[in-house]
């Protein structure tokens, strides 16, 4: 609630019984604060940037010290890292694809998933992973019998 200046100072002194200088040291100290807000708003902009550039001078002395790379350094050699380990995954994909499709080369694509061929490979090839033997009970898909019959093309 704001009152007037009159009814404030009528009160201070009747009811609180407060002399004059007080209120007016008090009116001075809040003065004196209004003023220093305002400096530290005008003075915002040139400290904040000196003190950017101080923090930023700081950070570089202790890479220098600490022999550390920079932070967009490490980066690039974190990406060139990645593609490297993306480029070898690739690679042994390919080498996997390769020797599965070397595999059956001499034969006919019917007689490389035939009935006389190990249950090893029949485990290669599953229609339906998901409903394999060690799979859990309870699955949405364990109800589907898991068959180990070949597919003929």
């Amino acid at each position: 609630m704001v009152l007037p200046r009159g009814i404030r100072q009528h009160m201070l002194k009747s009811v609180w019984e407060v002399r004059q200088g007080r209120i007016a040291a008090s009116v001075r100290q809040v003065i004196r604060t209004k003023n220093q807000r305002k400096s530290t708003v005008t003075n915002l902009g040139k400290a904040t940037k000196m003190e950017e550039v101080w923090e930023s001078i700081c950070r570089k002395l202790k890479r220098l010290l600490t022999f550390q790379k920079s932070v967009s350094a490490q980066v690039r050699d974190l990406e060139k890292s990645m593609t490297a380990a993306e480029k070898e995954r690739a690679k042994h994909r390919m080498e996997i694809m390769m020797s599965e499709d070397d595999d059956g080369v001499d034969q006919p694509r019917d007689q490389k998933h035939s009935n006389d061929s190990s249950e090893e490979e029949h485990q290669k090839f599953d229609p339906y992973p998901e409903t394999s033997p060690a799979s859990p009970k309870g699955h949405p898909h364990a109800a589907r019998p898991h068959s180990t019959a070949t597919i003929e093309a």
